[in-house]
């Protein structure tokens, strides 16, 4: 016995694969003189799986299931007489390991003797030795599992992290010399990549483009269509002027891109320093506060969100006026609608109060104040959102 135990441990520790590990228990198990039937059953996810058995004995009565059998004994933790079936097996031993089973043994031992009071005990010291065995199997082979699990969740982590540090690399810089204007922008995701966008460049024309986008869903999917999105903003902005038609080519873009399952929400923005004019289309994004010469708005939206629909309705450029220290605070979604521990939205109000109580701070002091504000207003509450923030002063 000491040495089929070894056998095992060593093909254990060599890591052997569990094709191999499986065949070397079974040949183990019939090389037992007292064994005169075997069968062996994993069990994972609540679904039993014969390993092996002897079938040209395993012939029980009709109707009979040895899964709904095995399944009925539950979390059998020791070994168990089979009484009242038709199985060949006179007992039943499990694996269980940290309040899991792992499989059953079935086996039929053979008596030393004709005497019952002679094969208590030898019966007991030979169900002891094939469950020491049974569980040095099924244990090493959980851990397997487990290792493997482990290594692809490693795998994962790092190409999340690689996705996450890559999307970070689409974000405009925050030193990026722009002709009239500051810009800041932030942004946090709810995951490790994320749906919310902003950015900020300069045309060939001389004009500002602004944009701030919010993908719906989160995660990798979000974050994709997220990359494509930029990658077009960025292709089409210096050559569609118009930013109506620009709404309408990108709608084309992300309706063929998400295929209907995903829309975006975008504020699109040119601003043209020589004549102080910005042009916007709001295509169902947030309102963009604008504080214009101490008058606040919003500016609301003109169109659909993109991907809605395959065709956006007409519509029109909105252009305002721009002044000495104007102030445009665009943002997504996930600030106004963070909840705190009483289930209360943050809300445009409290933005809107921030904005009018620090007009005289820098865009990236005002990005930073809202983003304090939201971490002490969420209290002991998650962020279950992204969010983004985009904010210009005009000067």
């Amino acid at each position: 016995m000491l040495k089929m135990l070894q056998q095992v441990t060593q093909a254990v520790n060599d890591n052997f694969s569990r094709s191999q590990l499986m065949r070397i228990y079974e040949n183990i198990l019939r090389q037992l003189p007292s064994i005169r039937g075997v069968a062996l059953f994993s069990q994972e996810n609540n679904s039993l799986k014969c390993e092996f058995s002897d079938w040209n004995i395993f012939k029980p009565e009709s109707g009979f299931s040895v899964h709904n059998y095995l399944e009925q004994l539950g979390d059998l933790q020791y070994p168990h007489t089979l009484e009242g079936t038709s199985l060949p097996f006179n007992v039943v031993i499990p694996s269980y390991h940290k309040e899991k089973t792992l499989g059953f043994l079935l086996v039929q031992l053979a008596p030393v003797s004709d005497e019952p009071s002679d094969n208590g005990e030898w019966l007991e010291l030979q169900t002891e030795f094939l469950q020491t065995l049974n569980n040095i199997v099924f244990v090493a082979l959980e851990n397997k599992k487990l290792a493997r699990e482990a290594i692809r969740q490693e795998a994962l982590r790092k190409e999340v992290e690689l996705a996450s540090e890559l999307q970070s690399w689409l974000f405009p810089q925050e030193n990026e010399d722009l002709p009239g204007l500051l810009v800041s922008g932030t942004h946090k995701t709810y995951e490790e990549v994320g749906g919310d966008y902003y950015d900020f460049f300069a045309l060939p024309d001389g004009d500002v483009a602004l944009c701030i986008a919010d993908v719906s869903g989160k995660g990798m999917s979000a974050a994709l269509l997220m990359a494509n999105f930029q990658a077009n903003v960025r292709a089409l902005f210096p050559f569609l002027p118009d930013l109506a038609q620009l709404g309408h080519t990108l709608n084309k873009k992300v309706d063929q891109a998400a295929r209907g399952e995903k829309f975006i929400t975008c504020f699109l923005a040119r601003f043209d320093p020589r004549n102080r004019k910005l042009h916007y289309v709001n295509l169902g994004h947030n309102p963009p506060f604008f504080l214009h010469q101490g008058q606040l708005r919003q500016l609301d939206a003109t169109a659909p969100a993109l991907g809605m629909i395959p065709e956006l309705p007409s519509f029109s450029t909105t252009t305002c006026d721009v002044a000495t220290d104007d102030i445009l605070l665009a943002y997504t979604d996930g600030v106004t609608e963070l909840q705190n521990d009483e289930n209360q939205f943050f809300g445009s109000d409290r933005l809107m109060n921030i904005l009018l109580e620090n007009t005289l701070l820098t865009p990236s002091e005002i990005n930073a104040i809202v983003a304090m504000q939201l971490n002490t207003f969420r209290g002991n509450s998650p962020f279950r959102d992204d969010f983004a923030l985009l904010t210009c002063k005009f000067f």
